[in-house]
């Protein structure tokens, strides 16, 4: 009998998977009233908290949900929620 179980990923794991690699491709990184502005490919990107979502801009890609706070400066990213908090160096 095959195994159909499909392995899955959390809303904070793939946060974190996208933020690395946005930030690993990105050029002049910038952190400023925890915002995080960045460019790839001639464009500017800045991702921020608004309302309770994690966002990129330009557009309106959520990159995650029922945040309470988000920190970021240039030693870590600090993003709490309802269920605890979590960083990324």
């Amino acid at each position: 009998m095959l195994n159909t179980q499909v392995p899955t990923i959390s809303q904070e794991e793939l946060f974190k998977v996208q933020l690395l690699q946005s930030l690993s491709r990105a050029s002049n990184i910038m952190y400023e009233d925890n915002e995080i502005s960045y460019n790839y490919n001639n464009d500017v990107f800045v991702i921020k908290q608004h309302k309770s979502r994690i966002i990129r801009e330009p557009g309106y890609e959520i990159l995650l949900e029922g945040v309470l706070s988000f920190t970021a400066n240039t030693n870590f990213v600090r993003v709490c929620a309802k269920d605890g908090c979590f960083e990324i160096e």
